[in-house]
């Protein structure tokens, strides 16, 4: 078929001397192009200087003996295949090169893929991700997004294929955003993503995917009990809370619990074939996942407790899970794995092995990397692991001299905090996994760090049952606070630095998170391994081993 092709080669000669040509660009060789797709040619000679002669299908160019010119090719037959070399003479003598160059005869239009639609909590940083978009003749030359609807945001640049923005409220509102791309013959492809904010409650363990556990929301200043739920059996697992308030929790006595949470009347009870240490996460349309000692990982129906699918792995589920912008599920398990699933199918999208068992739940940064620990029982040595959330290609691994039971947070900046059975809290570059710090408490570490919003770190120890405050840039130390027992359970921050946490002396404490200076002090029955999850309203939820959820509130 005719038709009227108007091209523009640019050759270009990046020349010191002729005898041996030692690169060229491009290095790929026959090139393939589009119509519409100029190209630069450049070589590399030495010794220098030198003298050029181009050819186009064996004719010399005229006049071509400098770096670059313009050759237009027009009314041609499509496909195209022709040659372009070029000769270089010195004082050494001459040395050529010649490129076979293809141009198709059809421009096949590239296919812009958005991403996946995500659930995003007010403040959080978005990550765009244009990344999956396809050419036939992998020739995409720019990557455009335009907001085409919702509260105006800001991106971090709308020509990257990963663009970042914070997504400010109002609650609810959905942000949609088209994707332009571009191929080298000029076709265009459009497709669109929505993202939806979603209110902060105490969603998940340690919060929010980052693990600060932080909450934007002021706790209870007083000590009063609004209410007590007995369940039948020991209560490790901490608490989770829907957008409704109901309060989510396991217990020894093989069930999951809802519960109101202003009165605390038991909405359902889900049973599982074992004991559930698992903190639940409630997704944002309801969904409740949760893992038992069964071996079995549950998504319930947050409503009615119905089953909505199990999945099943090798060994106890005691890590908790943490649910991604696309929903889908991270979690750890003893069979030594990190699993990635479906949320709403439950089908597993990749499975990371460790080896050892994994105690530890993960955390996930702002880029959708996943960091989690794991133990390695008898050789007291533990990993913190760097996962692409996408595929669970492994990213970074860094071993410690001890079991990995701590949970990673996540700083602002992406350092990330852990602590270790060899008595150190690391502070990890979450690009690489380079240490920035360690701070030597001593003895193990189960307690999962949180971080304030001045980017203070404040984490439990097991062994001197004691409450530290760590300076998050540097590892120095602020405060620390004696309870009179072990401290397993993880620290959470109200809005106005209040840090609440629970110990093995059967207390819940309060305490000022400047000074470290104790508010109050709420005694349950027994020792307190569950971790302290904040409402809206400020009441305080945790468990104890004497079996009972308890509401601390005003």
């Amino acid at each position: 078929m005719k038709r009227s092709l108007s091209v523009v080669i640019m050759l270009s000669v990046i020349a010191l001397l002729s005898g041996c040509i030692v690169t060229t660009t491009p290095k790929d060789n026959p090139v393939v192009l589009l119509p519409g797709q100029a190209q630069t040619f450049t070589i590399r000679v030495l010794p220098q200087p030198a003298k050029y002669v181009w050819y186009v299908g064996g004719n010399v160019v005229p006049g071509a003996m400098v770096n670059s010119f313009a050759y237009m090719i027009d009314d041609v037959v499509l496909p195209l295949d022709f040659t372009i070399e070029v000769r270089a003479t010195g004082l050494l003598g001459t040395d050529k090169y010649t490129w076979n160059v293809h141009y198709s005869g059809t421009n096949k239009p590239p296919v812009a893929e958005a991403g996946p639609d995500q659930n995003v909590y007010v403040g959080e940083i978005v990550t765009l991700d244009g990344s999956g978009s396809t050419d036939p003749d992998n020739n995409i030359i720019s990557y455009h997004w335009q907001q085409t609807g919702g509260p105006t945001v800001t991106l971090s640049d709308p020509n990257a294929v990963k663009p970042q923005f914070r997504a400010n409220g109002p609650l609810g509102s959905p942000l949609t955003f088209e994707l332009t791309v571009t191929d080298a013959g000029s076709l265009v492809s459009h497709d669109m993503c929505v993202v939806k904010t979603i209110e902060y409650t105490w969603g998940m363990f340690r919060h929010d995917r980052q693990h600060t556990g932080r909450s934007p929301y002021l706790g209870t200043q007083t000590a009063n009990q609004n209410w007590a739920f007995q369940t039948g059996g020991w209560v490790v697992s901490s608490p989770a809370i829907g957008t409704d308030g109901t309060v989510y929790i396991g217990s020894h006595d093989y069930k999951v619990y809802a519960l109101d949470g202003t009165t605390g009347i038991q909405k359902w009870a889900f049973t599982t074939g074992d004991i559930v240490d698992s903190s639940p996460a409630v997704d944002v349309d309801g969904t409740v996942y949760v893992g038992s000692y069964d071996h079995n990982f549950y998504a319930l129906d947050g409503a009615t407790g119905t089953q909505k699918w199990a999945f099943t792995t090798g060994d106890w589920m005691i890590s908790s899970p943490a649910i991604g912008t696309d929903g889908t599920i991270y979690v750890g398990c003893w069979d030594g794995k990190v699993y990635a699933l479906d949320g709403a199918t439950g089908t597993q999208k990749w499975a990371f092995t460790t080896g050892v068992d994994v105690h530890s739940s993960p955390a996930i940064g702002v880029d959708g990397t996943v960091y989690v620990g794991s133990m390695n029982h008898g050789v007291e040595n533990g990993t913190v692991y760097a996962l692409d959330g996408a595929t669970g290609n492994l990213k970074w691994a860094v071993t410690t001299g001890g079991m990995i039971g701590s949970s990673p947070a996540i700083g602002a900046d992406g350092t990330v905090y852990v602590g270790c059975h060899n008595g150190n809290v690391y502070a990890l570059d979450g690009a690489d996994g380079s240490q920035k710090w360690a701070f030597t408490i001593g003895g193990e570490i189960w307690s999962c760090p949180a971080i304030g919003s001045s980017g203070t770190v404040y984490v439990g120890s097991w062994n001197d049952g004691k409450i530290y405050a760590l300076d998050g840039a540097t590892g120095g130390l602020k405060w620390a606070f004696a309870t009179g027992g072990a401290v397993y359970s993880s620290p959470a921050i109200g809005a106005d630095g209040t840090v609440y946490v629970g110990s093995f002396d059967h207390k819940v404490y309060a305490i000022d998170g400047a000074t470290g200076t104790p508010k109050w002090a709420f005694t349950t029955g027994d020792w307190v391994y569950s971790s302290p999850a904040i409402g809206t309203d400020g009441t305080v939820y945790i468990g104890s081993n004497d079996g009972k959820v308890y509401a601390i509130g005003e």
